[in-house]
């Protein structure tokens, strides 16, 4: 069954609209948005779609370049919500309902009454990915598979036409609603309905204020555990590359590069398919790079230093290259290859008399903390210095929560360094 839609354009049909939603006390909402941060003055939902009936659906245009509301978008996003959204007695359903949630909030709208988020119904019923609607669409309405919108390079949701939209969020609203009734008589069926209602979308609810509201930092202090873990990291790698091992294996590797890309080159002018000009062209490259002077970005990393964030390097230092450690390989990942992760390493600790594991590990603490909990939080400060996470209740199959944008925010090491807040 395909799903049809009506577009609404003008203030009359959305009146209708709404006492048909109030009368069927049941609607599934999904909005489109201009980007995924809703605590940007720079972003705005597009369109709302509505769904109340299976296999049809409502659209509300709101900041979108062809709506009709573009202009008073806000005000009519309120307009709907409180005569809808507020209605205690009108059930919501979404996917991933936090999301519509916020976006409520943003205009001043709180959603009110019974809550049904159909990916939390699914993923007490099955806590294995994927959980995505486009994903579950696919399975129980295979005519609907690929139904998105492509995005290319250059993709941005803001500049898509409004039909497409339109189509795109009429499938969504009205599939996430059929979907999430089927899930909803299930967890009725295997006794896991209180469960639902009572801790997942209770916790939904208070999660979306939280994740809306935010958390107050602050960004002096930020800033300057920012120029102070700089300034750490940068010693701490002077004092790997300063080590005589590192230096012997780092000769090595370069001289290796230089050798095959040398080799390369040779190969091409042997193949006697080259003009006498791109001849003369890959002997100058073969000169310039014997002689440790590159000219192209590709010849540029021939001569790059270690990276001892790369797990290959760290191999190669650590096991593989005969100027190295050449340890005995203790442990290896899933596919084979011997293992660098933090228990590896604090074994080999033991073992090291020069110190480079010991400063590999403070390296890897140090850059965790910078690149995570410094970095990532001053980049996804709001214009009040507001941090606004998401936290996931259905991030990990332990059950536990866990979090993105930034992760892992509630880590004791993230609290006791460097998360200030005000």
């Amino acid at each position: 069954m395909k799903v049809k839609y009506l577009t609404i354009s003008t203030e009359a049909e959305l009146n209708l609209l709404i006492s048909r939603c109030i009368k069927a006390g049941r609607i599934s909402v999904d909005f489109e948005t201009s980007g995924l941060e809703y605590f940007l003055d720079s972003e705005y939902p597009t369109i709302l779609s509505i769904a109340f009936n299976h296999g049809f659906s409502y659209i509300l245009p709101l900041g979108h370049f062809d709506s009709p509301f573009k202009d008073k978008w806000e005000k009519i996003l309120r307009k709907f919500g409180k005569a809808v959204i507020e209605n205690p007695y009108v059930d919501k359903v979404a996917w991933n309902l936090k999301y519509e949630y916020k976006w409520f909030l943003r205009v001043g709208i709180e959603m009110r009454g019974r809550l049904y988020d159909g990916m939390l119904a699914k993923y007490l019923l099955n806590e294995e990915r994927p959980h995505d609607l486009k994903s579950i669409v696919g399975r129980y309405y295979p005519e609907d598979i690929g139904y998105g919108i492509s995005q290319g390079k250059n993709f941005n949701w803001a500049s898509v036409p409004l039909d497409k939209l339109c189509l795109y969020g009429a499938i969504d609203a009205n599939r996430t609603l059929s979907i999430t009734d089927y899930l909803i008589d299930r967890l009725i069926k295997v006794n896991l309905y209180r469960l639902y209602r009572n801790m997942l979308m209770m916790s939904s609810r208070v999660l979306a204020k939280s994740e809306f509201n935010g958390i107050l930092i602050d960004r002096e202090y930020l800033v300057e555990l920012n120029d102070r873990y700089k300034e750490m990291i940068d010693k701490n790698k002077d004092l790997l590359y300063g080590l005589k091992i590192i230096k012997r294996v780092e000769k090595d590797i370069i001289s290796k590069r230089k050798k095959e890309y040398i080799e390369s080159l040779q190969e091409e002018i042997d193949s006697g398919e080259l003009t006498p000009r791109q001849e003369a062209l890959r002997e100058a490259k073969i000169k310039s790079v014997a002689l440790g002077k590159p000219t192209t970005k590709k010849e540029l990393k021939i001569f790059e230093p270690i990276n001892f964030s790369s797990p290959p390097q760290m191999r190669e230092i650590l096991y593989y290259n005969k100027k190295g450690y050449k340890f005995k390989i203790t442990n290896r990942t899933e596919s084979g290859e011997p293992s660098t992760d933090e228990g590896t390493i604090e074994e080999l600790a033991l073992k090291d008399k020069y110190g480079f594991v010991k400063a590999l590990l403070k390296h890897r603490e140090l850059e965790k903390l910078y690149s995570t909990y410094i970095v990532g939080i001053l980049n996804r400060l709001d214009k009040d210095n507001y941090l606004h996470a998401s936290y996931l209740i259905h991030g990990t199959v332990t059950g536990r929560f866990s979090s993105k944008d930034p992760n892992k925010i509630g880590r004791a090491s993230c609290r006791e360094r460097v998360f200030r807040t005000v």
